[in-house]
């Protein structure tokens, strides 16, 4: 089972972008109540449950066995209101609020949907509007370690940045949907 749970989790992170440090931008996180409740993933069979955890999102794995594992835990969460795109600032239970994950969420009906931000054209962004950038990296490149878009610390420049990407199809696709069963 945790195999299922490990998966179902990389599944949404996959969509991320990798937060080495939410530095003062985790205190501005909010709850979006239109979060709360179970969500499954249109192409698989595990379940997500949302629900409230003092001033942050705890997100569970559905299925029962799961969670009472010795090694079971669950994901934070914070959501980050970019221009008119929501973020889920995600982190690992023992790591939070430190190190994490991005992920751009847009809620229609009971449907939420999974934006992925690709990465050549945001290299070309990053060369072309911020070309001095420090916070914000994307290289694709053999041999570097960066694999994707990745945050060495959310401040404003980072912010900025996040702020100033187009919402279109060139910058961001479609990831995961999940719908609400419940």
């Amino acid at each position: 089972m945790k195999k299922l749970w490990l998966f179902f989790a990389t599944a949404l992170l996959s969509s991320c972008i990798t937060v080495d440090d939410f530095g003062d931008y985790w205190q501005k996180g909010t709850i979006d109540s239109r979060l709360f409740g179970s969500w499954q993933e249109e192409k698989q069979p595990q379940v997500l449950i949302i629900s409230k955890n003092d001033s942050m999102y705890r997100i569970d794995s559905g299925d029962a066995k799961e969670r009472v594992r010795k090694d079971y835990a669950p994901l934070l969460a914070r959501t980050l209101k970019v221009q008119d795109n929501t973020f889920l600032m995600i982190c690992d239970s023992i790591k939070c609020p430190g190190t994490g994950d991005l992920i751009r969420y847009k809620i229609t009906g009971d449907m939420i949907e999974v934006y992925i931000l690709r990465g050549e054209a945001m290299n070309a962004l990053l060369k072309e509007k911020y070309p001095h950038a420090e916070s914000f990296l994307v290289d694709n490149n053999e041999g570097s370690h960066i694999t994707g878009p990745h945050i060495t610390k959310l401040n404003d420049e980072a912010f900025k940045i996040l702020s100033g990407i187009p919402n279109d199809k060139k910058y961001w696709g479609l990831g995961e949907r999940y719908r609400r069963i419940q």
